[in-house]
């Protein structure tokens, strides 16, 4: 079934990434764990890894998520999937602005995108929980 290719190609896909992205996230917590926000060398080093490293791995991932043939079925799935790399990569973004800038609004519009992509990821494991289960049935 082409739904289930799909689902199988990205999944293998976005586990790749996310085991990149949960090393380069451990990476910011520690340099933010051993310095303060206060501290420009850490806020410095927390920019470069939003910048040369989170927001390009979201980047790649969307861009090979583009890459996959998408069957009609899950088109929704699809599109909701290139919105949450769109709201990763806006928050990268926004954080790394926040970093230089120090505004509330920034921090405060950084925090929306990421909470939007975390409520639109559990809606994709939803829709990817009941094309599973929908296969079980057939």
């Amino acid at each position: 079934d082409l739904v289930q290719e799909y689902i199988s190609v990205t999944q293998s896909l976005m586990e790749e990434h996310e085991k990149k992205i949960r090393l380069i996230e451990k990476k910011a917590k520690e340099t933010l764990a051993s310095g303060s926000l206060g501290n420009q060398a850490t806020r410095d080093a927390l920019k470069a890894i939003m910048q040369e490293e989170l927001e390009p791995e979201w980047t790649a991932r969307k861009n090979e998520l583009e890459a996959v043939d998408v069957p009609p079925a899950a088109g929704t799935l699809q599109r909701l999937r290139l919105k949450i790399c769109d709201l990763r990569i806006a928050y990268c973004q926004k954080y790394a602005k926040w970093l230089e800038n120090k505004d509330a609004k920034t921090l405060k519009d950084a925090n929306e995108s990421l909470k939007e992509a975390k409520t639109l990821e559990h809606e994709a494991l939803v829709i990817v929980g009941r094309i599973k289960a929908g296969q079980a049935e057939e």
